[in-house]
């Protein structure tokens, strides 16, 4: 199915939790949501002054984030499309935001090197984090919405608490940049990609590494769980994505083409992993 309506080019697709609705960001500084099922624009999320960069759905599917080259984020009600929070404070712009998992504070990151935590209700920034070489490359909130996982310009990634903004775990080993890092469902494992051409899964406890994932012949520029934690995927600049078994790190299956990288880095599976 093919979704029409933007007026430039896409940044961005993201399923709602339930697979119901997808979001959509674009270059004409407007996001999009659409019916799945029919592929009609439901409602277009209209306030942002240039491209929105990212957009993804709160866990309960009620609201959205979005990130803007405008440098700010915003929050939106699904169901009326009101923008409910602006969140400023940001001096470049935004290249990637997220919810909490009880959605009352939110992550942006940002060109200017820095990663925001904002309380949702009242738009107040709770705490700034500069990264190294001021690139955000990811930024997540852990499954329990304790901790902030941060990937950055550098050969580490980062664990956050979100109370006091303190670094608690370095994931230590890539040989080169850690281009994106992702939690397992239960929080117990962290998965990272680099641009030294591998995957790796760490206990997120002891920051210890568990597991090597090799064969990518290029950079890998994206890294997911599936959902119930078996699996995880990955995406690369050699054209492929691939399949793990997350317990042995062996490789299952591997997606040949250019578009194989595009949709795995792009997009975000339906809430049934359908998709």
């Amino acid at each position: 199915r093919t979704l029409f309506g933007h007026g430039d080019d896409v940044k961005r697709a993201a399923f709602s939790p339930d697979g119901q609705l997808i979001v959509t960001a674009s270059s004409d500084s407007t996001a999009c949501l659409w019916d799945s099922a029919s592929g009609q624009r439901t409602r277009a999320l209209v306030g942002h002054s240039d491209a929105v960069k990212f957009a993804a759905f709160s866990n309960s599917g009620n609201f959205v984030i979005t990130a803007s080259s405008d440098t700010t984020a915003r929050t939106w009600a699904v169901h009326s499309g009101d923008c409910l929070q602006i969140l400023k404070g940001h001096r470049k712009g935004l290249n990637l935001a997220a919810f909490s998992p009880d959605e009352q504070r939110a992550l942006t990151g940002s060109l200017d090197g820095t990663v925001r935590l904002w309380d949702v209700t009242d738009g107040e920034c709770t705490w700034v984090l500069p990264v190294d070489n001021n690139v955000v490359n990811s930024a997540m909130f852990s499954p329990n919405g304790r901790a902030v996982l941060i990937a950055s310009a550098s050969q580490s990634v980062r664990l956050f608490s979100v109370d006091t903004g303190q670094c608690t775990t370095t994931f230590a080993g890539h040989e080169d940049w850690a281009r994106a890092a992702a939690f397992s469902p239960d929080g117990d494992l962290v998965a990272t990609a680099s641009y030294d051409g591998t995957v790796r899964v760490w206990s997120a406890m002891s920051g210890a590494c568990v597991r090597i994932m090799s064969g990518h012949s290029d950079w890998v520029r994206a890294v997911a769980f599936s959902s119930d934690g078996s699996l995880v995927s990955s995406a690369s600049y050699d054209g492929t994505a691939r399949l793990w078994c997350a317990l042995t790190g062996e490789c299952l299956q591997t997606l040949m083409g250019q578009s194989a990288e595009k949709a795995a880095s792009s997009s975000s599976s339906s809430g049934d992993g359908s998709f």
